[in-house]
């Protein structure tokens, strides 16, 4: 396989929400526990985060961008490819602004690499290597999940990757063939709001191939047990520019206003140690 391993590890409510008042409630602490434990016994060398989570852990801080003339070699940049774990960025807007191309994510040091495409400004990409920030470009218009993780694979050696969400990345890779490995997290809280984000979201805008369904025919086993998924389902390719706006708005809504999001599930995950398990803790490998 000339890509990494790749899981899609979540924490959600009974409900299937990743964000929401149901992250402040008591009892999902040792979900949260079982969730940061799991992600250790993984052994990732990668941690992949959509940009509206990375927006979170930076603070929101915008980019010092170059003046327009800039110029900047093409192809990908490789600034570190030997660090014992990446913070992977999808980020094809070129909205994330970086103080360096180390960073700190519960107590882990990492480097930081930045899926861009084609269209990411060149003002970006000059940004980007001033502060030592890796990047890989994958995909003309849209992002295109499976060439992002050959390169992750190919330029960084990466093995093992796993994917943290949010929504619209983690159904991007699902629907896109490069998820091998459905872990999920469930909470034992169940959550009303109709705003929030859920383990998987479809923006028309963002990736190849990403319409269509997926269904698991066979289940994972019982709690903490592996099991195997079997997928059905239709990919199409191509997508529109239709409904851009839509989908940036509605991924806005998914985290305005509220402060418990995919960054307060990895806060609770670094901060409370238990011995108890998840309520439920479920994989699904699929073939």
């Amino acid at each position: 396989m000339d890509r990494p391993y790749t899981i899609c590890h979540i924490l959600s409510s009974l409900n299937g929400k990743i964000s929401g008042p149901f992250m402040g409630d008591g009892g999902v602490l040792t979900a949260a526990s079982e969730y940061g434990r799991l992600r250790q016994e993984m052994k990732g060398n990668a941690w992949l985060y959509g940009t509206t989570t990375t927006k979170e852990f930076t603070g929101h801080k915008k980019p010092e961008l170059p003046g327009e003339n800039s110029f900047v070699p093409p192809g990908d940049y490789v600034a570190d490819n030997r660090s014992l774990l990446y913070y992977v960025s999808v980020d094809t807007e070129g909205e994330i602004g970086w103080k360096s191309g180390r960073f700190s994510i519960r107590g882990n040091d990492a480097h930081v690499i930045e899926i861009l495409t084609e269209q990411t400004s060149t003002a970006y990409r000059v940004y980007l290597r001033k502060q030592k920030v890796s990047y890989i470009l994958a995909g003309n218009e849209a992002l295109d999940c499976k060439l992002a993780e050959e390169k992750l694979y190919r330029l960084f050696g990466i093995k093992t990757l796993i994917i943290c969400g949010g929504g619209i990345v983690n159904w991007s890779f699902l629907q896109a063939g490069a998820v091998d490995e459905l872990s999920l997290v469930l909470a034992p809280a169940a959550d009303g709001e109709t705003k929030q984000a859920s383990v998987f979201e479809r923006a028309v805008f963002f990736a190849k191939g990403c319409d269509g369904g997926i269904s698991a025919e066979r289940g994972a086993g019982a709690k903490g047990q592996r099991g195997l998924a079997d997928l059905s389902g239709q990919k199409t390719g191509g997508v529109a520019d239709e409904g851009r706006k839509r989908d940036l708005e509605r991924e806005d809504s998914h985290h305005g206003g509220h402060s418990h999001s995919c960054r307060d599930r990895d806060d609770l995950a670094g901060k409370y140690n238990s011995s108890g398990n998840a309520d439920l803790a479920r994989t699904g490998k699929f073939r």
